[in-house]
């Protein structure tokens, strides 16, 4: 099994204003600046934070994914929850908030399978959430085919494009968490730690 810690921060509940001057480079500065959604600034604020705080100095490439000397991380944030993940190999990371779905996306995103495992709005965002940890531990991140991205069983090893990724999807809060490996570990096990500033 393999132990991970989910570090989360809820970026509406937090207040960044008394961070020192300076805390964030000019490249963070400007990419917090450019969002002009003041509920999205703030998630990226607080992404930023525990990027700064949990990984330090770090790279992205040319798809996007972030990269750091030594440690695999990713970040995922939904509706002011944000949260950060690190692990030893590639690692990928989703939290959606569980509410309303619509039929259209359900029929966009899910194969035939996965719309009979779904009979609520939780179970459809199990299936997404794993989805997405897959693709962001991949370093892609979201596809026009998401049908054919796995997503089942929702605690599990599946394989995706000639690599094999394990998932554990937990409940926090009012949302719905899953972690990607790409490793073929026989368990995930998954703690949250909340950062408050």
């Amino acid at each position: 099994m393999m132990e991970l810690t989910v570090y989360y921060i809820n970026a509406k509940e937090n207040d960044f204003s008394s961070l020192p001057e300076g805390f964030f480079s000019i490249e963070e500065k400007a990419k917090i600046e450019r969002c002009k959604n003041p509920s999205v600034q703030q998630e990226r604020i607080a992404s930023a934070y525990l990027k700064k705080t949990l990984i330090g100095d770090y790279e992205i490439d040319e798809k996007g994914k972030p990269h750091a000397k030594g440690v695999h991380f990713n970040v995922s944030h939904s509706k002011g929850h944000v949260v950060l993940v690190k692990a030893p190999c590639p690692v990928g990371i989703d939290i959606e908030e569980v509410r309303e779905v619509k039929q259209d996306l359900i029929d966009f995103v899910c194969s035939p399978e996965e719309k009979t495992y779904i009979d609520s709005e939780e179970k459809f965002f199990e299936v997404w959430t794993n989805k997405e940890a897959i693709l962001k531990a991949k370093g892609i991140g979201l596809r026009n085919d998401l049908k054919g991205v796995p997503s089942l069983p929702i605690d599990g090893k599946k394989e995706y494009e000639g690599k094999t990724y394990r998932t554990k999807t937990i409940r926090y809060r009012d949302s719905l968490i899953t972690v990607a490996l790409e490793n073929d570990v026989d368990e995930i096990g998954l703690k949250v730690e909340e950062i408050r500033l």
